[in-house]
C-alpha cells in the first residue's frame, strides 16, 4: 500500500505542477501579452512619427488598381515561422507592387467606437511578429494602400497580444474608422457588420466582396478578426467605405476624429 500511496501522490504532485504551468502560460498569452504588445505599439507609432518627420518628402507606398486577389483565407493564426504571413511573404522582404518593407509600420489606424484615443500601428504584412506589434494589413497581390481604390485588409487580435480587436463587435453601420498616413487622413465609413464567416473565406477581402454586395470599383477597408472569443474557428468582419480624404494640416485631425 505504501508504494500506491506514493505513486498517486507523485502522480497527484505532478498534475498539479503540469496545471500549475498550464495556468501560467495562459495568464501569459492572455495578458502578459498585452503589456509586451501595447508598449511595442506605443514605440511603433512614435518611431513612425519621428520618420515621417525625418522624411518629409518620402513617397508614400501606392495603391494598385489591378485585379482581385486570389481567395486566399483572412487568417491571423499560423503554424511556422512567426516572420512569415499568411501570404507567404517573409518580413523583412519587400512587399510586391509597393515601396514598403514586410515588418515595418505603415499607417496609424483610429476607430472612435473603441475609444476617444483608440489608435494601433498598421504593420505590413500579417504575421504573428507584425500582429503582435500592432494591426497587420494583408499584403495579397494587387497591393492595395490606404485609400486605394480595391480593398485595405487589415487583421487583429481578439484576445491576447494587445487584443486590439477585442471590442470589435462594438462596430456599427455609420461609425467611421480613420487611416493616417504621413500625408493624409483617409475616413471610411462601416457600411457591413458583423459578418461571420469560416476563416477560408478569402473572397471577403477581394475588391468586390461578394457577400458585402455593391457595385465595382469601390475604396473598402476591411477589418478582421477571431471569433467567439478565445477561439479561431471563425472570422468576423467589417466593410467600411472611403467617405473623405483630408490632406494633413498640422496637428488637425479630421472631423470623425473631433466629434
Amino acid at each position: 500500500m505504501g508504494v500506491v500511496r506514493k505513486t498517486i501522490r507523485v502522480g497527484a504532485e505532478l498534475l498539479l505542477t503540469l496545471g500549475l504551468v498550464g495556468l501560467l502560460l495562459c495568464v501569459h498569452q492572455l495578458y502578459w501579452t498585452n503589456f509586451e504588445a501595447e508598449a511595442a505599439a506605443r514605440s511603433e507609432v512614435e518611431q513612425l512619427r519621428k520618420d515621417w518627420a525625418k522624411h518629409p518628402g518620402a513617397a508614400e507606398s501606392e495603391a494598385t488598381e489591378s485585379g482581385p486577389p486570389a481567395a486566399l483565407p483572412p487568417s491571423d493564426v499560423l503554424d511556422g515561422p512567426t516572420d512569415v504571413s499568411v501570404d507567404g511573404g517573409k518580413d523583412g522582404q519587400k512587399v510586391q507592387g509597393s515601396h514598403s518593407i514586410r515588418g515595418e509600420t505603415l499607417a496609424i489606424l483610429w476607430i472612435p467606437r473603441l475609444g476617444s484615443d483608440w489608435f494601433r500601428p498598421i504593420i505590413e504584412g500579417s504575421s504573428l511578429a507584425s500582429l503582435s506589434k500592432g494591426v497587420g494589413h494583408y499584403t495579397y497581390p494587387p497591393y492595395i494602400g490606404p485609400g486605394g481604390a480595391g480593398n485595405f485588409g487589415v487583421a487583429g487580435h481578439r484576445n491576447g497580444h494587445g487584443e486590439p480587436f477585442r471590442y470589435l463587435n462594438k462596430l456599427k453601420a455609420g461609425d467611421k474608422v480613420v487611416v493616417e498616413t504621413k500625408s493624409q487622413w483617409f475616413t471610411y465609413t462601416i457600411v457591413k457588420g458583423p459578418f461571420i464567416t469560416k476563416p477560408s473565406n478569402g473572397s471577403v477581402l477581394t475588391a468586390r466582396p461578394p457577400d458585402l454586395g455593391g457595385p465595382a470599383g469601390r475604396r473598402l477597408i476591411t477589418l478582421t478578426t477571431c471569433d467567439p472569443e478565445f477561439t479561431s474557428r471563425n472570422r468576423m468582419i467589417y466593410w467600411g467605405e472611403l467617405t473623405s480624404t483630408d490632406a494633413k494640416q498640422g496637428n488637425k485631425k479630421p472631423a470623425a476624429l473631433r466629434d
